[in-house]
């Protein structure tokens, strides 16, 4: 269902079409994530950035994201703030990242 590369050429996530996922050198905060909800296997998709940014979304439409930079955070809120939800987000070099979101 998706696949994401991080930091590492070794580091990456899969999420098959079940829910079910398998990663290996994910960021530390996405791990935590993933225990603190029981290792659940209804993800919809993960993303991966290369400065250890992730975001993880379920299929009940509930996602989480972390080690993002402020603007990202700032823009995220500002998105959230106005009654969107956000569909997907997405990592890339220099800091550079693309927020997609719906009405």
């Amino acid at each position: 269902k998706s696949v994401a590369f991080g930091e590492e050429f070794e580091d990456y996530f899969v999420v098959f079409d079940d829910g079910w996922w398998q990663y290996s050198g994910c960021p530390r905060g996405l791990i935590e994530k993933l225990e603190a909800r029981q290792k659940r296997s209804d993800l919809e998709k993960v993303t991966l950035g290369p400065n250890g940014e992730w975001s993880l979304w379920a299929k009940n439409g509930k996602s989480w994201w972390g080690s993002v930079d402020d603007d990202v955070s700032d823009d995220i809120s500002s998105i959230q703030g106005d009654g969107n939800q956000i569909t997907d987000l997405l990592f890339g070099d220099d800091g550079y990242y693309f927020i997609r979101y719906k009405k």
